[in-house]
């Protein structure tokens, strides 16, 4: 509605290209974000700067882009910290699994060597012990080695016959 023709011109083709972007206030901020980028890039091509030279606003997009860039770097930072948390929790947590895994092998082995140990006990024993010999032929070829090395833990020794 301006006066100045080159400017309604630009201001037209400027239109199109936020409206084929869509309205960002209205996506997830991950989408937005993502958008936004892309908004940017076009509008940083050579003929669409020149139309926003010509409407007067690539301080406006040059800001929009420090600022969707600064979104960009915060949402990251947050979701390193997330993982890294994670990672923290996941540690404590498997820290607490082996502990008592310990514990519960080095009672079966010592009633093994006291010969306590019941049929149900030896049962466990060979079952146990297939399935962590599964465990490792899995991830053995999971890896992509032919031969697993043995772990540092040992399994159970075999039950007395």
């Amino acid at each position: 509605m301006g006066p100045n023709e080159a400017e309604v011109e630009a201001a037209e083709k400027l239109k199109a290209l936020f409206d084929f972007h869509g309205n960002v206030r209205t996506m997830p901020l991950k989408g937005e974000s993502a958008v936004l980028t892309n908004l940017i890039q076009a509008l940083e091509r050579p003929k669409n700067a020149d139309y926003c030279t010509t409407v007067g606003f690539n301080n406006w997009v040059a800001a929009l882009k420090t600022e969707n860039l600064t979104v960009q770097d915060l949402t990251e930072q947050r979701r390193q910290e997330k993982v890294d948390q994670d990672n923290e929790e996941y540690k404590l947590l498997r820290e607490a699994v082996d502990t008592a895994y310990e514990k519960i092998v080095s009672r079966i082995n010592a009633l093994v060597e006291l010969e306590m140990a019941t049929p149900e006990i030896d049962n466990f024993i060979q079952l146990t012990n297939d399935q962590i010999s599964d465990y490792e032929k899995e991830l053995a070829v999971r890896q992509g080695r032919s031969d697993s090395e043995p772990e540092e833990e040992t399994p159970l020794p075999a039950a007395p016959n």
